[in-house]
């Protein structure tokens, strides 16, 4: 019940986001906000994975990453791109990559109005700690640009996606 009235939460604040009101939409930086939000996923989380929420539907945006499976192959390779930025890698150094990788595919399917409902704890505690710069959140954006580029995802659907993680950016970024 609780993790159901969570998933209907975060909707109803991206929505909110999507629509403008002011205490939900972040015009500026929208790209490093991206970054942020890869980075705080990288740091740990629960173990427990999520699976599609039965009779949930799907919206065209989430349809346009691929679905599950395309969400999976812009992981899989930004995990990989990460993994080899000496601009972030160190950020992820001891960091349970499968883990790490599952948090990514639900947080994207999530935001992209997948059937996901995302696991992990909060950007800003799974952050706190590691001393983000915006610097290293740009980069993370850009390799999360880099993973779609590769992954044949169009730049208007790259441009949503990032758009709805750029509001994470003060969660992630603490220095």
């Amino acid at each position: 019940m609780q993790s159901s009235i969570k998933y209907w939460l975060k909707s109803i604040v991206n929505l909110m986001r999507e629509a403008g009101f002011p205490s939900c939409s972040k015009q500026k930086n929208r790209l490093p906000l991206a970054l942020l939000l890869m980075i705080l996923l990288s740091s740990g989380a629960s173990a427990q994975v999520s699976e599609p929420v039965a009779g949930a539907s799907t919206t065209p945006f989430y349809n346009d990453l691929g679905g599950r499976e395309g969400v999976h192959k812009v992981v899989v390779k930004l995990v990989t791109i990460l993994l080899a930025d000496a601009r972030v890698s160190a950020t992820f150094d001891g960091v349970d990559t499968d883990r790490l990788r599952l948090r990514f595919e639900e947080q994207f399917c999530h935001l992209s109005g997948g059937p996901c409902i995302y696991t992990g704890k909060p950007m800003q505690e799974i952050h706190q700690d590691l001393k983000i710069t915006n610097k290293q959140f740009n980069a993370v954006v850009e390799d999360l640009q880099s993973a779609m580029d590769a992954c044949d995802i169009t730049s208007h659907v790259q441009n949503r996606l990032l758009a709805r993680l750029a509001s994470m950016q003060r969660q992630i970024v603490t220095r």
